[in-house]
């Protein structure tokens, strides 16, 4: 995920967006295109212009009303993913830890989920390169199918923040965690390692009492010191 925001360009004036490294020298796509916008974008004087994704209906996400609100995104996708276990069903799919971090959590049936190989005390840990300020964490249960066997329900969970190693914020329970999501809210915390550990659930997925999580939204910022 990223993002420009550039305050301040001239009102009434055609643009379009070329990106450039930090030398000044055009970014090129994997396939030796040049990676820019090609349409002109303009706007009557504190109008401002805005848009998600590169074209219209490519994405879900709500316009951001201003720069400082979109700063704040969800930046599971960039963490590297570790889990205590997790389920690799060689006649079905890996239901491996970057499962949990794909962006999807009702859509792809069974391929979106995070499974592991245990129970109560299965824990899925993100770690970020670059520290970020967390602000809301929201956990997704799989989505249920008996048909398959599964009717997993996690009760209760337990997520631990770190920070340089050292624990920074703990939140004892999250309550029940729901298909839709369900949101744990902080004061933003500067963090560069999160744990879920769930703690208590019912149920069972393809007839196995294994505990797992559908995704793992971080909503955060990059940290600036």
């Amino acid at each position: 995920a990223g993002g420009v925001h550039q305050p301040d360009i001239p009102a009434d004036v055609p643009l379009f967006e070329q990106i450039v490294d930090s030398a000044g020298r055009v970014l090129e796509t994997t396939d030796g295109k040049f990676a820019h916008v090609p349409g002109f974008n303009f706007e009557r004087l504190g109008g401002g212009t805005k848009c998600v994704g590169c074209h219209a209906g490519h994405s879900m996400l709500t316009v951001p009303v201003n720069g400082t609100v979109a700063e704040w995104l969800n930046v599971s996708p960039s963490a590297n993913v570790t889990a205590s276990s997790f389920l690799n069903d060689k006649e079905a799919h890996n239901f491996g830890p970057r499962r949990a971090v794909d962006r999807q959590a009702r859509t792809g049936g069974d391929t979106v989920n995070w499974v592991s190989n245990e129970g109560i005390g299965a824990y899925i840990e993100l770690n970020w390169d670059i520290p970020v300020d967390v602000k809301q964490i929201v956990l997704y249960n799989i989505k249920q199918n008996s048909r398959l066997g599964t009717s997993i329900l996690v009760n209760n969970c337990e997520i631990i923040l770190y920070y340089k190693s050292r624990e920074v914020a703990r939140i004892k329970s999250t309550g029940k965690v729901v298909q839709n999501g369900t949101p744990i809210n902080l004061p933003p915390t500067t963090i560069d390692a999160a744990r879920v550990v769930i703690k208590s659930f019912a149920g069972t997925f393809h007839f196995h009492r294994f505990s797992g999580l559908a995704e793992i939204e971080t909503v955060a910022r990059i940290h600036q010191e």
